[in-house]
């Protein structure tokens, strides 16, 4: 099974989306190549069923993220020297476009496909939906690591570049994710470039353009540990957390931020060594769990639980979940 990046495994079902079925899209290996298959996520949450339809990816394909509209999925494809997949003719360094069939959830495609630059790792949906952007985490060359944003066609899932955003010149990014309010969105850098130390293992903090979906900044930064790898915001958009691969695989170190309701500048509030590297599931249980502290110190009263569809411990790696 092949092992991808996905920023934000929960998406908020909104109220004409509760009747569709909850699933889960994987890279896995097909009988002609590595392919994108779905899942039916069990009522009770806690196993996936077989596949239930699948689609050809490109040699090298590494992740899977679903729109929050739940009827498009975009997968990043690297480098051509990657896992073989059943639609080799795709080019390397580029993100393709699956549809998703509204009624069953099956996935087909791909419908379109656009480059993206060296060594795209990970893509993320605007919480607009208007946008997707791939992080590329190409660390040495004319192409150092950046961002590559597009718009996206809402009838087509279709996508058109809009440019690259988040170079800050010579330190790979490797990962983003974005306030809820879509107003702000975060990079994380890691080494290796000797000659920009100052940008090495942080996080910064940009201004989204609701026009173009562009990034403008850096308008703040904050320290990670080592070779972050991993971020997430929890959805009210109060703490953000950042897990680094302090040894090249794995997560050494959780940091945790208080961001900024005004600015949505991060301010670092601790960080810790979990006795276990956790998987984005973890993760994502973490968020969970600090939100959830925040909701009670405002509201004493008990409140009903936000509607989320979240992965069952059983989610393959490399996967996402609509």
């Amino acid at each position: 099974m092949l092992q991808g990046t996905v920023s934000n495994f929960s998406w908020v079902i909104p109220a004409y989306a509760q009747k569709l079925p909850r699933m889960v899209y994987a890279l896995a290996h097909g009988a002609n190549g590595n392919v994108v298959s779905s899942y039916k996520i069990a009522p009770a949450g806690a196993s996936l069923s077989q596949a239930t339809s699948s689609a050809p990816v490109a040699n090298g394909a590494v992740s899977v993220t679903v729109h929050p509209s739940r009827r498009f999925a975009y997968v990043t494809n690297a480098s051509s020297f990657g896992a073989p997949g059943a639609a080799p003719g795709i080019a390397p360094n580029s993100v393709s476009v699956y549809q998703l069939d509204a009624t069953t959830g099956a996935i087909s495609g791909p419908t379109d496909t656009k480059p993206a630059n060296g060594n795209p790792i990970s893509t993320v949906v605007h919480p607009t939906g208007r946008f997707v952007y791939v992080v590329n985490e190409e660390r040495f060359g004319a192409t150092v690591g950046n961002v590559s944003v597009y718009s996206i066609d809402s009838t087509t899932g279709a996508l058109t570049a809009q440019g690259t955003a988040a170079d800050i010149g010579g330190s790979p990014a490797t990962a983003i994710a974005f306030h809820p309010s879509g107003e702000f969105a975060y990079v994380t850098y890691m080494p290796p470039d000797p000659t920009n130390a100052q940008n090495f293992d942080t996080v910064k903090t940009f201004a989204v353009d609701h026009t173009t979906g562009m990034l403008t900044g850096p308008i703040g930064t904050a320290p990670t540990g080592d070779n972050p790898w991993a971020m997430v915001v929890t959805p009210g958009g109060h703490f953000a957390y950042v897990a680094s691969l302090s040894t090249q695989g794995n997560v050494s170190q959780l940091s945790t931020y208080a961001v900024n309701q005004t600015t949505g500048v991060l301010a670092l509030t601790g960080s810790r060594s979990p006795a276990s590297s956790p998987s984005a599931p973890t993760v994502e249980a973490v968020v969970e769990v600090e939100e959830a502290a925040v909701a009670v110190a405002r509201h004493p009263r008990p409140r009903p639980q936000r509607r989320t569809c979240s992965p069952s411990t059983s989610t393959p790696p490399g996967a996402a979940t609509s």
